[in-house]
């Protein structure tokens, strides 16, 4: 349960990641 939840967040940080990088550039 805790390795999917890391995975989950780990997606969600990455993908925010990219939506902030393709509003800023």
């Amino acid at each position: 349960m805790n390795t999917l939840f890391c995975f989950v967040c780990d997606v969600f940080t990455k993908l925010l990641c990219l939506k902030l990088k393709t509003t800023v550039f």
